[in-house]
């Protein structure tokens, strides 16, 4: 997609944030259950800005809390290898 100006690109990063905010508020009560993976997931659209803004405080946060409750080795990995790529 063509933006014509940066109020376009703003416009539509607004709609996809109000699209993403069920899928934002679903994984935050997942996390505030203890779920790892829904930390992992949140942890990522921290670091992203994807459907949230930006925040790598939060992000570190969220994939730290991953990684200490984490299950599988595989969700570990992962969540270790987002910190390192925030550092």
């Amino acid at each position: 997609m063509l933006f014509r100006s940066v109020a376009d690109l703003e416009v539509a990063r607004m709609a996809a944030d109000a699209k993403a905010k069920p899928l934002i508020d679903f994984l935050k009560k997942r996390v505030a259950s203890g779920s790892a993976d829904a930390a992992y997931d949140l942890g990522v659209r921290y670091a992203q800005g994807n459907g949230v803004l930006q925040d790598v405080a939060e992000a570190k946060r969220l994939l730290k809390l991953s990684l200490e409750h984490a299950e599988t080795q595989a969700l570990k990995l992962k969540a270790q290898a987002e910190l390192d790529r925030l550092q």
